[in-house]
């Protein structure tokens, strides 16, 4: 049993001599600097996921996506003018142009299915409610 305990009392020796090497703050830091760049990785695949979209990306929520843009500006005005801290400034307009890409990707996927579900309603009909191209010209019967 004493094998067992002494890994995890060094573990705890070793974390209580970093935690007096890093301060919280220092650690506050590191986990803000990581976490928000790992968070810049995360917009790819959900832009790629609206690019592939086919049915208009209307599983996007745009208002969810305006609120975090929303919420990335207000953090990058309070970083300029009140903490002046220039890695949050950087960190956040980063974070900002990710939520954007994403809003004007879904938007302009959402108009060009609109459109193109448009196009299909006004597409002229024969005489069975097939659709067809325009080019046909009907004649009348006798």
């Amino acid at each position: 049993m004493t094998h067992s305990i002494a890994p995890s009392f060094m573990f705890f020796l070793h974390a209580l001599a970093l935690v007096n090497v890093m301060n919280l703050a220092d650690c506050s830091l590191g986990a803000f600097a990581i976490l928000n760049t790992a968070r810049l990785l995360g917009y790819i695949p959900q832009i790629m996921r609206v690019h592939r979209d086919k049915a208009g990306a209307r599983a996007v929520s745009i208002s969810t996506w305006l609120l975090f843009t929303a919420a990335n500006i207000a953090t990058v005005s309070y970083s300029i003018t009140v903490t002046h801290d220039l890695l949050a400034v950087a960190i956040f307009s980063a974070n900002t142009v990710g939520c954007v890409a994403i809003l004007v990707l879904t938007a302009w996927k959402r108009s060009r299915d609109q459109s193109r579900h448009t196009q299909n309603q006004n597409e002229p009909r024969n005489r069975a409610g097939d659709r067809t191209s325009g080019a046909h010209t009907y004649s009348k019967e006798i």
